[in-house]
């Protein structure tokens, strides 16, 4: 890492927001958390929350604060990054993440939940969402979009490669680009781009259990059906219906490759593949728990 890049994180990722102050996070922006917390918790002015993530040193964590401190990250932090793999936990006040941990000083919290739901969510607004997203989609020209920044782990090139050798891809993020529509005609609004597509290819960067992103949920968000890999190919088992999803597996795509076929020419059972929610009946409640359980650890913090 460059002088330049420790100082960017050191500082530059250093943000306040009121109550909150951010170590070691992605921008400067006031964060979903900062929003959750200055708006469900109604917090008294002395309280004091550190969040931290994962991009600077880790040796900040460790240094003493006032205040409550708070782990988050989104990262697959078995392959990245993985001197947090701890969660830092020895040393924090509660820790987020993908993983499953027996500890009572962390929460599963998954990025996708914070990038699909805003912090001031109710749970009637949750399953109206959900209900939103689970409605049959109506038939779309275009079929497939993919929207990534590199390939760096080979999860994306065998999928491109089998299906743009049998349908057209568009490719509108800096891997692959073939279209810069996204970039010219929707100012970089990726919702809006993917409207207009049946699929939407997101694999993961690496297949991890219970490691499970934003990408397959910002595909169902705009009524794409998600062209999936990863998590061992079960996402989310208990919010999303896998039936209603294509599942690619690298080293036996043909069941993927048979779906994705018939869903384009076979109209009937197209139109049966749209209509299957993309949400298991319990979703909303799965989701609105989650809520529930990090407002009640993050108020634990509070003095």
């Amino acid at each position: 890492m460059s002088l330049w890049d420790k100082l960017r994180n050191r500082f530059v990722g250093c943000g306040r927001d009121g109550v909150v102050r951010h170590v070691n996070w992605w921008d400067n922006r006031p964060s979903w958390f900062s929003r959750f917390l200055n708006r469900r918790l109604g917090l008294p002015p002395e309280a004091r929350f550190r969040f931290y993530s994962v991009f600077g040193p880790k040796e900040l964590v460790y240094r003493p604060v006032r205040g409550a401190k708070v782990f988050f990250s989104g990262e697959n932090l078995h392959r990245f990054y993985r001197e947090y793999e701890d969660y830092c936990l020895d040393e924090v006040d509660l820790a987020l993440g993908f993983d499953d941990l027996p500890n009572p000083r962390y929460l599963r919290f998954p990025l996708w939940i914070t990038r699909i739901f805003p912090p001031e969510a109710t749970e009637e607004a949750i399953g109206e969402e959900i209900r939103r997203m689970n409605r049959p989609r109506p038939p779309r020209e275009r079929l497939f979009a993919l929207i990534a920044g590199h390939d760096k782990w080979n999860t994306r090139t065998p999928l491109h490669d089998a299906l743009s050798a049998r349908y057209p891809v568009d490719c509108a993020g800096r891997w692959r680009r073939n279209t810069r529509e996204l970039q010219a005609r929707f100012g970089d609004d990726k919702r809006r781009f993917l409207e207009q597509y049946a699929f939407n290819i997101c694999p993961e960067n690496t297949d991890t259990p219970l490691y499970v992103t934003e990408k397959p949920f910002e595909a169902i968000q705009a009524g794409c059906t998600p062209v999936y890999f990863g998590s061992g190919n079960r996402p989310e088992p208990e919010v999303l219906n896998r039936e209603a999803l294509v599942l690619w597996d690298p080293g036996s795509p043909g069941e993927a490759l048979e779906t994705i076929r018939r869903a384009v020419e076979d109209p009937a059972f197209g139109e049966e593949l749209r209509s299957r929610p993309f949400f298991l009946p319990r979703a909303a409640e799965v989701v609105a728990e989650k809520f529930a359980a990090l407002e009640a650890l993050l108020r634990r913090c509070v003095p």
